[in-house]
C-alpha cells in the first residue's frame, strides 16, 4: 500500500454529487444579482457575490478532496491490517 494515497474515485463521485446543487445556487445568486440591475463586472457588490460564490465552490471541492484522502487512508489501513494478517498466518504455521 501507498502512503499519502487518495481516491480519485471518491473524489469524482463527490464532485458529481454536490454539482447539482453548487449550479442551482450559482444561478439562483445570479439571477438574483439580475434583479437587482448588477451584470457581469458592474461593481464591488457583484464582484463580493462571485466572491462568495467561488469560495462556496471551493469549499466544496475541498470536501471533495478530502473524502478522497479519507477514503485512500482507510484503504492503506485495510491493506495494512491484510498484511499483518498474512504475516500473523505464516508465524502460526512455522
Amino acid at each position: 500500500p501507498k502512503v499519502g494515497g487518495y481516491n480519485q474515485q471518491a473524489i469524482d463521485t463527490m464532485r458529481a454529487l454536490q454539482a447539482p446543487q453548487l449550479e442551482q445556487q450559482r444561478a439562483a445568486q445570479e439571477a438574483k444579482l439580475a434583479a437587482m440591475g448588477l451584470n457581469t463586472g458592474s461593481g464591488r457588490a457583484w464582484e463580493n457575490a462571485q466572491r462568495a460564490i467561488g469560495t462556496n465552490e471551493n469549499q466544496a471541492d475541498m470536501q471533495a478532496i478530502l473524502a478522497g484522502i479519507n477514503q485512500g487512508n482507510t484503504e492503506y489501513g485495510q491493506a495494512m491490517q491484510g498484511r499483518q494478517q498474512g504475516v500473523n498466518e505464516m508465524l502460526g504455521q512455522k
